[in-house]
């Protein structure tokens, strides 16, 4: 099995913390996660398709924070806010539909010229809100405590 950047916060948390099912789900989400970020992770300043995460990002999320519940070394929950703040790294970016060159006999010109136009520089959209989303997860940790 691959290495996951959660490792040594599970490694830690399986040590000290009693078992029990919500807890087994929660590490067992962080664990797959951690594997994906140290292995298919966008490279900084860049944006990929949340669709591939290996997990919503609400369940992530929920695991992240009930593994912060658990973790009392500032170390681990460094890297816990690492993680949670790297969800921010994955948007919908997934295109709009686009009418297709058999239909562009039947569309408007100025509609096509639009959709292209709109369609030009996604990647602009898609880090603004990768900012907006980080921010607003700090802003989840604080009201957690996490932060």
């Amino acid at each position: 099995m691959s290495q996951g950047f959660f490792d040594p916060v599970l490694e830690a948390i399986a040590a000290s913390a009693a078992p029990d099912l919500r807890t087994a789900q929660a590490r067992a989400v962080v664990a797959d996660y951690g594997v994906f970020l140290e292995n298919r992770a966008p490279p900084p300043g860049s944006v990929a398709d949340e669709r591939d995460l290996p997990y919503t990002k609400e369940i992530i999320k929920w695991a992240l924070q009930g593994v912060f519940a658990l973790a009392r070394d500032p170390a681990h929950r460094e890297t816990l806010k690492i993680g949670y703040l790297r969800l921010a790294d994955w948007q919908p970016t997934h295109r709009s539909a686009f009418v297709g060159l058999s239909h562009r006999a039947s569309v408007d010109p100025l509609l096509l010229a639009q959709r292209l136009a709109a369609e030009k520089a996604p990647e602009q959209k898609w880090m603004a809100a990768s900012q907006a989303e980080r921010s607003a997860l700090v802003g989840e940790l604080r009201r957690l405590g996490y932060w």
